[in-house]
């Protein structure tokens, strides 16, 4: 009984992974420049993508709040 439900349940995941919903699209040009976060203020993008300037923001809060992590 069991065996059969978690064979249902990975069933049912692997169906609503291969939707068509979840496939990444190109971006268009409708996308987005920029983000706004609360905490990290503005995010910039070019083509739905993450400047050199905004993924080096990002990796920095990261770091940081792997250290926080880490300390506590």
């Amino acid at each position: 009984m069991c065996n059969t439900l978690l064979a249902l349940g990975i069933l049912a995941l692997l169906a609503s992974l291969s939707s068509p919903s979840l496939a990444q699209a190109a971006p268009t040009a409708s996308a987005k420049t920029s983000v706004d976060t609360p905490a990290l203020g503005p995010l910039q993008l070019e083509n739905g993508y993450p400047t050199a300037a905004t993924a080096r923001k990002l990796y920095d809060t990261l770091d940081l709040q792997r250290a926080t992590q880490g300390y506590l």
